[in-house]
C-alpha cells in the first residue's frame, strides 16, 4: 500500500504535472506481477492518480483518503453521504472560492483542499489563515480540517486512509503488509497497520511519526525491486 504525492511522486506546482519518479512504474507493476495486491491509497480522486500512473496493468486505487475505490477492472464506487455532509461541503466550496484562485481551489466528492505550493511564504501564510479561519466558522460536525504539505483540506470525518488500510488488513488476514506515506495524511494508516507490517515513512529527515522507519523517495524504486525479488524467490522455492 503506498500514498501518491510525495511518495511515488514528487509534490509539483501544477498537480497535474506530479507525475511518477523514475523507476516507479516499473517498479510497481513488478511487485503486482510478483503476486502482491498492490493498492495505491492517495488523497486525489482515483482517476487522477490512475492517469499519472499510466501503468498497463492499473493496480487498485483508493482515492479521496482511501473512500473511494477504482479496481483494476476500472469499476469505480463512492460511498452514500448524509445531507449534513452533502451542506458542509458544498459551503466549505463557496466559501473557498471567495477567497482562493480557481486554480488553487480542489473540490472532491468528499472533501474540498486549499493549495499554496509556488505561493511567496507570506502570502500562502495569509490566504492559509483566512481560509482556516472561514472554514473553522462553518458547522463542524461532519468535517474535520487537515493540513497537508502545500496546502489545507476540509474533509469528512468518517473517511481516512486509516480506515481504507484496516479494510484491506480483514480482507487478507494473513499477508505480510507494508505501507509508504509521506504525510500527516498517513499517520493515519501507519496507526492502522499496527505492527502487522512494515510502515514507512517517505521523508529526507526524521520527524515524530508512527510509523516504524523511514526511506527517502529517491530509494522508493530500489525497495520495490527487492520487494518483488523476495517474492520471486519465494514463488520460484514453493515451485
Amino acid at each position: 500500500m503506498a500514498d501518491y504525492d510525495g511518495t511515488l511522486a514528487a509534490f509539483r506546482k501544477r498537480r497535474e504535472e506530479a507525475l511518477p519518479d523514475r523507476g516507479v512504474v516499473e517498479g510497481l507493476a513488478r511487485v503486482a506481477a510478483s503476486g502482491t495486491r498492490l493498492v495505491i491509497i492517495s488523497g486525489r480522486e482515483a482517476g487522477e492518480v490512475a492517469r499519472l500512473l499510466a501503468m498497463e496493468d492499473r493496480p487498485e486505487i483508493r482515492g479521496c483518503h482511501g473512500a473511494e475505490k477504482l479496481t483494476a477492472e476500472g469499476t469505480r464506487t463512492l460511498p452514500l453521504l448524509t445531507e449534513e455532509e452533502k451542506d458542509l461541503l458544498d459551503a466549505a466550496a463557496r466559501t473557498a472560492a471567495e477567497i482562493l484562485l480557481p486554480e488553487a481551489l480542489e473540490i472532491k466528492p468528499l472533501s474540498v483542499a486549499g493549495h499554496f505550493r509556488g505561493l511567496a511564504e507570506e502570502t500562502a501564510l495569509r490566504l492559509g489563515e483566512r481560509l482556516r479561519k472561514a472554514w473553522q466558522g462553518l458547522p463542524a460536525g461532519a468535517g474535520e480540517l487537515r493540513a497537508f504539505d502545500g496546502g489545507l483540506e476540509l474533509r469528512l470525518k468518517r473517511f481516512h486512509k486509516g480506515l481504507a488500510v484496516t479494510s484491506l488488513l480483514e480482507e487478507e488476514p494473513t499477508a505480510a503488509a507494508a505501507y509508504l506515506g509521506d504525510d500527516e495524511t498517513d499517520e493515519d494508516a501507519f496507526r492502522a497497520l499496527n505492527r502487522r507490517g512494515l510502515a514507512l515513512l517517505v521523508a529526507e529527515e526524521d520527524r515524530p511519526t508512527s510509523a516504524d522507519g523511514r526511506i527517502r523517495r529517491e530509494a522508493i524504486p530500489l525497495l520495490l525491486r527487492e520487494w518483488a525479488e523476495v517474492r520471486e524467490r519465494g514463488e520460484k522455492d514453493e515451485g
